[in-house]
């Protein structure tokens, strides 16, 4: 029997064409007629098919009478045997390979990583779920931060494999949105092959077809082995709904056996629980678990919450620094907090003073006032404001703040030159003349020659020559007459800029910008510098004819432009974006075609109307150019500010004319020249890095990356490849993300010998907690209406393990078939053509035409 069913099959694998070709496991092959007419339609096929057959004999009975029996007999069965073949080939017999493939039911595993999930919980008033911790092996949970918690669950013995057993398993970690959780890479074992690439996460990948050796057999991939030491809670944000929605999309043709959520509630972003819970049961996943980590009960904290001293300051000057502390769950108490300073590595220098307060009870918040200090040396300093916990509360980041402070020189050199009396020039110049830290020469243009100019050291005339010019840092200039300004003047600024580091700021006014930017105007060596291309022709249409701007627009920061420092107006990013939507707007702006394309865009116009071919209208925009930096401000209108934001006011001046000046301090000298997006971030936050990278010949490096040090807290050091600009010769651009709260560095290394030496200056950046992921209780009260909505559950830790062994298979099996065509071929028409043209020959021989 068994030979006679291997003969067969290799008979219908000739048929086939296969030849000798073994079939896989799960593929088997069969006979089958492809198109047989069924119901009523097949019935009528097959009476007319019969009504086909008695008419052939009708005709050769009526036609060939004086034919012999045979002769006729022979003639019908030619005739009808041709109609046979051809109602074969209509039926479409052919060799259909089945194979039969298991799609695996997937199992969804979310561990949250966000910021919130780094606190420790004291659990003094949440017994049993302290208990249900210590049920797992976890000797103290208050003394483990809610992540650790979560990997002590994961780590438990046979965990992943019974989660993985009956259905694959996606385990995924999520803030802002889901990334793959990491896994172990593990070794093949000699004298096997090694492996192969990891799974795709496209379930589709293999199944539309069931090529997957393990889809056809049914076989689930090996359990995955997670790598706790790469799982951190840094994420800035929590997004659960976007996270379970990305995770069941990447499953979308997958049944979903179970949704396992592992977080602390805390959310900050997305839709509610309820939509999430519906949305979960629209997709029909077996079962939503959720584990709870932290402690429901109020959480007993204190910390430092802000720290405020001025960034930079110049030598010998007073330098007031202040702190708040809160407090949660404690009662009133004393804490002492200690100003230090201390080196980049956070080793303590000498201690400037120390201050106590009481917190606590309704007093939730406190602030300290540290007696001014002086720092008289130049250069960086780094001041740390540290408070001493509560006995039992373990020291974490949140009880020290360490800030890093610029100790100045002499007085930041600025000339603010203006066409006319405007309303930015009148409020800004007061402004700089009050700044302690700016020394400011003022030089109006339309005032008489006997008029005194104004600012903290008047000047009687413009720099004549590069060495008067190089007592100034930067310049502003303030919608100047390119008519009342000498054209040696604007070239040694220009020069200036390019070759030793000057800083230029350009603010458009409707006076005297459009003539400035004309073909021809004394100001195009400045103008060339701009990081914008102004669009000319529109200007010329718009400008100078009266018109009126009655609508008021607001400034839209770009996505540059929220984590750059120049257009930081508070230490939080997401309150930062909030504030500039609320400053007041602008009327008027220069019109632009676009942006160059080395330049950075900050802030640019909403209106559509008037976009530029590279999008909305720049309103703010920086480049580098050669040794210098040069900022462009599309309007006049900052001065609305002050009336109701002085301080933003004060910050979007001085902020940009440190970014300037710090052209002139590296400017001209070094053949690496770094620069970051901010000297400020938050946790999980990405911070943008540039370098300017000269070789030895200080021509630009023609390499397709540059390489960075970046060095954080406790001396831990990532080498990180800057790729090629898109624009610029020897520059580069590249992201990095932060792993840590602290003061972190990032340093160039050199392309020469074995290019592991740092080199250049170095950039230092603090990083700091999100604001918005701040610590708290766990929100059960949150998941408990989540697994209500999605008909789920909130189980304890010590449920997991019972849960994960009474999953169900998921799994569904799908046949797909491949048919190879019997009648699809010459073979078939040669029949037809041999039989009917045997039937002819007949019918001539025995004269029957």
């Amino acid at each position: 029997m068994e030979g006679r069913e291997e003969l067969m099959d290799a008979f219908l694998r000739w048929l086939a064409g296969l030849g000798n070709e073994e079939l896989p496991p799960g593929e088997s092959l069969h006979f089958e007629f492809l198109q047989v007419p069924r119901g009523g339609f097949g019935l009528l096929v097959l009476t007319g098919f019969v009504a086909v057959l008695a008419l052939v004999v009708l005709i050769y009975r009526r036609d060939a009478k004086r034919l012999s029996r045979g002769r006729r007999t022979t003639l019908a069965f030619l005739r009808l045997l041709a109609l046979a073949f051809v109602a074969l080939m209509l039926l479409e017999p052919s060799i259909v390979k089945v194979r039969k493939a298991i799609r695996p039911g997937e199992v969804l595993l979310l561990l949250d990583t966000s910021q919130s999930m780094s606190h420790k919980d004291s659990y003094r008033r949440s017994e049993t779920e302290a208990a249900a911790w210590r049920g797992i092996g976890v000797s103290d949970p208050a003394e483990l931060p809610r992540i650790d918690l979560a990997k002590a669950l994961l780590a438990q013995d046979g965990l992943i494999k019974e989660l993985a057993a009956r259905n694959r398993l996606r385990p995924y970690v999520f803030g802002g949105g889901i990334r793959d959780m990491p896994v172990v890479e593990l070794e093949p074992k000699p004298g096997t092959a090694p492996a192969g690439p990891a799974p795709s996460n496209d379930v589709n990948s293999h199944a539309e077809t069931g090529s997957d050796p393990a889809t056809r057999t049914g076989a689930l991939p090996p359990p995955p082995v997670l790598d706790p030491d790469r799982i951190e809670a840094a994420e800035g944000s929590t997004n659960l709904s976007a996270s379970v929605r990305q995770a069941l999309e990447r499953s979308r043709d997958a049944r979903v056996a179970a949704v396992i959520v592992m977080t602390d509630g805390r959310r900050n972003a997305g839709s509610s629980v309820e939509e999430l819970g519906a949305y979960l049961t629209r997709r029909k996943v077996g079962e939503t678990v959720i584990v709870p980590i932290g402690d429901p009960a109020e959480t007993w904290t204190v910390g430092i919450r802000e720290v405020t001293m001025a960034e930079r300051v110049f030598k010998g000057d007073p330098l007031r620094v202040s702190a708040i502390v809160v407090s949660q769950g404690y009662e009133l108490q004393p804490i002492v907090a200690t100003l230090e300073e201390v080196d980049a590595d956070g080793n303590v220098l000498r201690e400037l003073g120390s201050e106590t307060t009481t917190v606590g009870g309704e007093a939730t918040t406190a602030q300290f006032e540290f007696k001014e200090v002086t720092l008289e040396s130049e250069g960086e300093h780094f001041l740390s404001v540290r408070i001493e916990p509560p006995p039992g509360e373990a020291v974490e980041a949140r009880h020290q703040r360490t800030h890093r402070v610029e100790v100045l020189g002499e007085k930041l050199r600025v000339l603010l030159l203006a066409g006319a009396p405007t309303p930015e020039y009148r409020i800004l110049r007061n402004q700089l003349i009050r700044y302690n830290e700016i020394d400011v020469s003022c030089w109006l243009q339309s005032a008489d020659t006997d008029f005194p100019q104004d600012g903290n050291t008047v000047i009687e005339e413009l720099p004549k020559d590069a060495k008067e010019l190089d007592e100034f840092d930067a310049i502003i200039a303030l919608d100047p007459d390119p008519q009342l300004v000498e054209p040696a003047f604007v070239s040694f600024v220009a020069r200036a800029i390019q070759e030793r580091g000057l800083g230029l700021w350009w603010v458009m006014g409707e006076k005297f910008s459009l003539r400035a930017v004309q073909a021809g105007s004394p100001l195009t060596p400045w103008v060339e510098l701009l990081p914008i291309e102004p669009d000319v022709g529109l200007a010329e249409k718009n400008i100078g004819i009266g018109l009126v701007h009655p609508t008021q627009y607001p400034w839209l920061l770009t996505t540059e432009g929220k984590g750059h420092r120049v257009a930081s107006l508070a230490p939080d990013q997401v309150v930062n974006e909030n504030l500039w939507s609320k400053l007041p707007g602008f009327f008027w702006s220069f019109p632009v075609s676009r942006a160059k394309p080395a330049a950075q865009v900050l802030v640019r116009h909403p209106d559509d109307r008037v976009r530029g071919e590279d999008g909305g209208r720049p309103m703010l925009a920086l480049q580098f150019v050669g040794a210098g930096r040069v900022l462009y401000t599309g309007t006049d209108e900052f001065y609305r500010w002050r009336g109701v934001a002085e301080k933003a006011y004060d910050e979007i001046w001085v902020k940009g004319l440190r970014w300037l000046y710090e052209g002139k301090l590296t400017g001209g000298s070094s053949r690496y020249r770094l620069g970051i997006s901010n000297d400020r971030t938050t946790l999980g936050q990405e911070l943008e890095i540039y370098l300017r990278a000269l070789d030895a010949s200080f021509e630009p490096v023609a390499a397709a990356t540059s390489r960075v040090r970046v060095t954080g807290p406790g001396q831990t050091t990532v080498d990180v490849d800057l790729p090629r600009a898109p624009v610029g010769e020897g520059r580069f651009q590249g992201s990095f993300r932060p792993t840590a709260i602290g003061i972190w560095s990032v340093q160039a290394i050199s392309d020469e010998g074995a290019g592991t030496e740092p080199v250049g200056r170095a950039l230092r950046f603090e990083v700091l907690p999100s604001e918005l992921e701040s610590k708290g209780k766990a929100d059960i009260a949150e998941l408990d209406r989540l697994a209500e909505a999605a008909g789920g559950s909130v189980i304890a830790p010590t449920e997991l393990a019972e849960r994960a062994r009474a999953l169900k298979s998921f799994s569904t099996e799908e046949t797909f078939t491949l048919p190879f065509p019997l009648w699809d071929g010459w073979f078939t028409l040669a029949l037809i053509l041999i039989v009917l043209t045997l039937e002819w020959i007949l019918r001539k021989r025995w004269n029957l035409v």
